[in-house]
Formats: structure tokens, sequence, C-alpha cells
């Protein structure tokens, strides 16, 4: 099977968007703890942003293989990501640790197990790895 054919495909996709999401949201908890004097805290925070970046670029690195160095214009997906988040920094920690639990619990290991079956074992241990890593997270 072709990975441009896949759910795996459409799965790396919708992981992409949705750590560069996480990104953001970690990011703006970090700026929320930086003006409270947090700084401690916030340096944490900062950490997992680097970790999310890096899940969203390693997504982005298998994406951009199907075509072998020729554009992607753009992959079509329909998809629903969290706007839970308000400007409350301890209720923003709690959502976030929900989020990251559903990802390492049931969302990132059905798409290992998909990426699994179509035969795309090395996007599956990448999926395993980040499992690892958001758990950490939660």
């Amino acid at each position: 099977m072709k990975l441009e054919n896949s759910q795996t495909f459409l799965n790396l996709a919708k992981d992409f968007a949705g750590e560069c999401q996480a990104r953001t949201r970690y990011k703006f908890m970090e700026y929320g703890a930086r003006n409270q004097g947090l700084n401690c805290l916030a340096e944490v925070i900062d950490k997992v942003v680097y970790n999310e970046f890096n899940h969203a670029r390693m997504f982005y690195t298998f994406i951009q293989k199907v075509k072998n160095n020729e554009v992607l214009e753009k992959i079509e997906f329909c998809a629903d990501y969290p706007f839970k988040q308000k400007w409350d920094l301890e209720e923003n920690l709690r959502i976030s640790s929900e989020d990251e639990y559903a990802e390492f619990s049931s969302i990132y290991p059905e798409h290992k197990k998909i990426a699994e079956e179509e035969g795309f074992e090395e996007i599956a241990t990448l999926y395993e790895h980040i499992i690892g890593v958001e758990n950490c997270h939660h």
C-alpha cells in the first residue's frame, strides 16, 4: 500500500495539525506562567512546547516523503480539536493533562495499530515513541 492512499497518511496529517495546536496552547500557558512570576513552571512548560514541536516535525517529515521532494499542495481531512482552554493557568494545566491522556491512551495507540495493519512499521514505531512522551506530559 502506498502511504498517500492510506488511513495512516490522513492520521499523520491530523496528528501534525493537533501537535501544532497543542504547541500553541502550551505556549499560551507558558506565557501565563511567566506573567504570574512562575518562571520554574514556565521552564517546564517550555520543555513540553519543544516536545510538541518535535512531534509535529516528525509527523510532517513522513508526510513530505510521499511526493519525493515534489510540492504537496494540501491534504484534505475532517477532524476535531479541543478549544477548551481559557486564560486560567491551573484549569489549562488540568485540561491539557486530559488531552495528553487521550493521546497516549487511545488516539495514538489506534493510529499505531492502523500503521502496523497497513504495513508502515517505521511510522508505527514513531507512534510508539510519541505515546511514551505524551504519557510523561500527562
